[in-house]
């Protein structure tokens, strides 16, 4: 519920703090994301980044960052 009065209020990071933090839910976040701004806004961006890209590499997953950069449509 905290998520969706977040998103009336136009705190969109705020609700992305709640989803990814609190819930540890990636793709509510990338949902919500998506029908808020769209395929290419700068939170989506974030969570390509920070979930996807930098947690793979972490991880030594070829397939997360690989799924990141599709995403964000960057060349590998």
């Amino acid at each position: 519920m905290s998520i969706g009065l977040f998103i009336l209020a136009g705190k969109l990071p705020d609700a992305m703090v709640v989803a990814l933090e609190r819930m540890k839910d990636v793709n509510l976040a990338i949902a919500i994301c998506r029908l808020t701004e769209g395929n290419d806004g700068p939170e989506l961006t974030k969570i390509m980044e920070k979930h996807f890209i930098a947690e793979g590499d972490s991880c030594d997953d070829p397939w997360l960052p690989h799924i990141g950069h599709w995403w964000l449509k960057r060349e590998i």
